[in-house]
Parts: C-alpha cells; structure tokens; sequence
C-alpha cells in the first residue's frame, strides 16, 4: 500500500521543485517519481453524460486534463511514484464531502493507488484507501474511463488533509476530473459552497 510507505507528512516544497518532470500544480513528488516514473498532461474531449453527472466538468468546457504517470524501464516492485497534496482543513471540521475522479490503468490493478488521510497536531488520524474497480464489467480497464467516488467527514479534530495518488512497479496509471467538493453539492449558487476549493478540479498542470 502506498499510502503506508509515506512515514510523515510532505510539507516541504523544495524536494518537489528538484523532480524533473511536470507535476500538478499544488502538488509534491514522493518516491521514485522523476527517476523511475515519468508524468505528463495531455487534452482530451469530456466525458460528456457521465462527467456531467458527477458535476467534475466546468460548463462549456470541451477538454479535460489528463495526468498521466508511466513507469520507466527501470523501475522495479520496490520502486513507487507518489503525488500528495496538503489542504488546511481547518475551518471545515465535521463537514461533509466527496472526493471523486475518473481513472484508466495499464498493469497490475493492486500497484495503483489513491488515498486521503486527515492529520491532526500529533500525527495521522483517519486514512482511507479508495477501492479501484478493475471495471464496470470485469474487464480490463485499459481503454475504459472507471469513476471511483467517496464520501467522507472531515474530523471534528483534524487540521490537515493529504491527497495522495501513485503506483508501484511497471504499467501506465492515468486520472483525470479529480474534484473535491462540498456534499451535498450545490449547483448554479457557489456562494453556498463551504468550501472555497469545493467546485475546482484538483489536477491542473
């Protein structure tokens, strides 16, 4: 499990700023990622009906970021590549909200992984895997676009939150409309959303 092999919190940008290939903005690299693991973004048309469904996709918007990560000939089981990103969740304790996305994958299903943990002074408190489904039918999801939704609350005594995403070993792990937002979602008034971050895709190159 990636999650598990991140002992502390990432706060420190710098370690990022040395990796050599594209990351998310607002996001910071961990284990192999630049080394072993190549990223990239690319365009693709929106997923029309099931991105409007899940309310991931700005009106009027035609293109979606992908965010790819590829391994590199080299890169073994021992090695994983690892993006997290660390929101003050603070102001916005014991509310609820739903963290959602689209994914396809090339390889193992087991080394692909995407997480949220909650940190409070004293360290982690809640860590919560997200169930990747090999797909709607059982078949490879190689060339199919899964969705993987969760609900959660945020700890009444929680002060952080880690977004994390990675894969170990060889193969392709690809995502894309990875949104936070408040739940139940408001839509057509943003002024009602407690959350100020709640309605943006968190995968912007």
């Amino acid at each position: 499990l990636l999650a598990a092999s991140i002992v502390a919190i990432v706060v420190n940008a710098s370690f990022a700023e040395s990796i050599n290939t594209p990351l998310p903005a607002g996001w910071i690299a961990g284990g192999s990622l630049g080394k072993h693991f190549t990223t990239s973004f690319t365009k693709e048309e929106t997923l029309s009906v099931l991105s409007a469904m899940f309310g991931q996709v700005e009106s009027g918007k035609d293109k979606d970021t992908v965010f790819t990560i590829t391994a590199k000939s080299s890169a073994t089981e021992a090695d994983v590549g690892v993006l997290t990103q660390v929101i003050d969740v603070t102001a916005f304790r014991n509310q609820t909200y739903s963290l959602a996305f689209f994914f396809k994958q090339e390889g193992e299903i087991a080394n692909k992984d995407v997480w949220f943990r909650f940190f409070d002074e004293r360290g982690q408190i809640v860590l919560t895997q997200l169930d990747l489904p090999i797909s709607f039918d059982d078949k490879n999801a190689k060339d199919e676009w899964l969705n993987v939704a969760q609900q959660f609350r945020v700890p009444n005594n929680a002060n952080r939150m880690e977004i994390g995403m990675g894969m170990r070993g060889q193969g392709k792990f690809q995502l894309r409309n990875l949104t936070l937002r408040a739940w139940p979602a408001v839509y057509g008034d943003k002024t009602k959303q407690s959350l100020a971050f709640a309605a943006s895709p968190l995968l912007r190159g």
